[in-house]
């Protein structure tokens, strides 16, 4: 696990507890569990097509974003991606059109998909750090912060453990020499 700087700094001088770091670490592994690792490289090697898709046209959006009505023409790629299907069938030429409308689909379902499972390894992390009995540590670690949070997850993260974290008075820093 890496930790950040500024979490090391907030640890050292006091604006974070010992605990809420710990919740946070935990918050991270549990992510990290949830992710199922394993399969890492099957699902590089499964997505890289659309991920090359996705760059060029990304490449391409930045290149055209100075364009008026560029958002507008985002907004409507649904409307457009029909067209493209109904006129690629009319005129005879089915797959043209539906590969256009699948790709244009693809930008619909693939975000969705994406942030389906943010929520369910969110989901899964709280669990995690509910099981070491941080769960109210880390809530109000992220209410204090501002983290938006859904009162769903606020609910979930304050249930009340047998075993709740021990805050230590004062955070303690300890080096280690190498």
């Amino acid at each position: 696990m890496v930790v950040s700087p500024g979490l090391v700094d907030a640890t050292y001088r006091g604006g974070v507890t010992g605990a809420e770091a710990a919740a946070a670490l935990a918050h991270a592994v549990g992510r990290h569990r949830a992710l199922r690792p394993r399969v890492e490289l099957a699902v590089l090697a499964a997505t890289t097509p659309w991920r090359l898709i996705v760059a060029t046209f990304l490449g391409i959006g930045r290149a055209f974003a100075w364009l008026r009505f560029m958002r507008l023409a985002w907004t409507l790629r649904g409307v457009v991606g029909v067209i493209c299907v109904v006129q690629s069938m009319v005129e005879g030429r089915a797959w043209a059109g539906l590969l256009g409308g699948a790709v244009i689909a693809l930008t619909y379902l693939v975000p969705a998909a994406g942030r389906r499972i943010d929520l369910r390894t969110e989901a899964e992390a709280d669990q995690f750090v509910l099981g070491l009995g941080l769960g109210p540590v880390l809530a109000g670690l992220l209410r204090r912060y501002g983290h938006p949070m859904t009162l769903e997850r606020m609910q979930r993260l304050d249930t009340a453990t047998d075993h709740p974290a021990e805050q230590p008075q004062r955070p303690r820093l300890h080096l280690v020499h190498g």
